[in-house]
């Protein structure tokens, strides 16, 4: 396409700005798409090491809320609505730009 665009009289900023963007957006929105899904993850490992008692009003997410209320207190059903209400949630966005993709004419399904 450069190729075609040189033989045409452009130069490098035109073929820069027409052919490089077009050709890049269909993998940008399938990684965005494939990034969205885990949108609600907010990095466990770093904040329950970082989380003290003290800290838990201020500090505290869903992800560890959950471990101490399912592992820790034994509150099953509670820290699998939870996961439930996150891959809910998780995929309702997914399949929202994904619908949004599709317009442009590239999605996932």
């Amino acid at each position: 396409m450069y190729e075609a665009t040189v033989m045409d009289g452009a130069n490098r900023w035109k073929q820069t700005l027409h052919i490089t963007p077009p050709t890049m957006f269909p993998t940008i929105l399938v990684l965005f798409l494939l990034h969205i899904g885990n949108f609600l993850e907010l990095g466990f490992d770093q904040i329950f090491n970082l989380l003290t008692p003290m800290t838990y009003s201020v500090g505290d997410i869903i992800e560890t809320y959950v471990y101490r209320a399912g592992v820790l207190q034994g509150q099953y059903s509670v820290s699998t609505a939870i996961g439930l209400f996150q891959s809910v949630i998780g995929f309702i966005l997914l399949w929202i730009f994904n619908r949004m993709a599709r317009k442009a004419e590239q999605g996932l399904w």
